[in-house]
This record gives C-alpha cells, sequence and structure tokens, in this order.
C-alpha cells in the first residue's frame, strides 16, 4: 500500500504519514528539550493526579501547578498547566459545581446526629465489632 492510498484508506493526512516515513517525530518529542519537567516526571504528575481521582478527591489546577514547581524546584510559567493538559488529554480540568439544595439540606447537623444514632445502634445490634466497620461513598474504597 502506498503512503497515498495509506493516507485516503485511514483517512490521516498524506503529509503527516510523508512527515513519520522521513522520521519526524511528534511535537511533545520533538520540542521535549523546551519542556521544565521530564517525560518520567509528567509521568509521576498524571499518575498522582489519577491516584487522587480515584480516591474521589481530583487535585484542583493550583495544586497540580505547585506539585510540578516542587519537582522541578523552581517556578513553572503560568501557561504550564495549559500545556501540560494538552500534552495529557486523558486529563481535563474540570470546575466543581456547587452542592445542589436537596443534598445541603440533608447534612444538617440534627440528621447526621440522627443518623449516626441509628448507625450506632444497627452497630451494636448485629454485634459488630470496630475492625469490621469501613468507611465508604459513592466513590468506594481507595
Amino acid at each position: 500500500m502506498s503512503l497515498r492510498e495509506a493516507s485516503k484508506a485511514f483517512s490521516i493526512p498524506f503529509s503527516t504519514l510523508q512527515g513519520w516515513w522521513k522520521g519526524a517525530q511528534p511535537h511533545f518529542i520533538a520540542n521535549q528539550n523546551q519542556q521544565i519537567l521530564s517525560i518520567t516526571d509528567e509521568k509521576a504528575v498524571v499518575w498522582w493526579i489519577r491516584n487522587l481521582e480515584n480516591c474521589g478527591f481530583p487535585p484542583k489546577v493550583e495544586h497540580v501547578h505547585q506539585a510540578a514547581e516542587l519537582i522541578v524546584k523552581t517556578k513553572v510559567g503560568a501557561n504550564w498547566i495549559t500545556r501540560f493538559l494538552d500534552r495529557h488529554s486523558q486529563l481535563a480540568a474540570k470546575f466543581t459545581t456547587p452542592m445542589e439544595r436537596a443534598r445541603m439540606e440533608a447534612a444538617s447537623p440534627p440528621i447526621i446526629r440522627d443518623h449516626f444514632a441509628k448507625l450506632g445502634r444497627a452497630i451494636k445490634a448485629k454485634d459488630i465489632k470496630e475492625p469490621e466497620v469501613y468507611n465508604m461513598d459513592e466513590k468506594g474504597f481507595c
């Protein structure tokens, strides 16, 4: 199959295939020496973000920024996070939404006290020992 045929068959621009054929590298690799974090460092940051997300605590943008600064022991630019997210499309900056009204009302102190009183009675009635009690929310275990 020729490059032109492959270009049409896979909907990839001919110039892109031609560049790959001639050994051109993707921008994120070709410009690696201009990045403040190495690929290994960035992988560590992505792992850290994913780990926090899996535990139900996605980091704020400023925390990711601070993590990068701790790794390189210097300031990173104001646009670093934008370029980092461009390089790691599996990540996305999301804005949190305020808790809906019903959920806020359900979190009033009397309701919370009543919940834990009922929980305490259920634990006692079922003779559940302390090592058998786990704290979990809709996200599950970390």
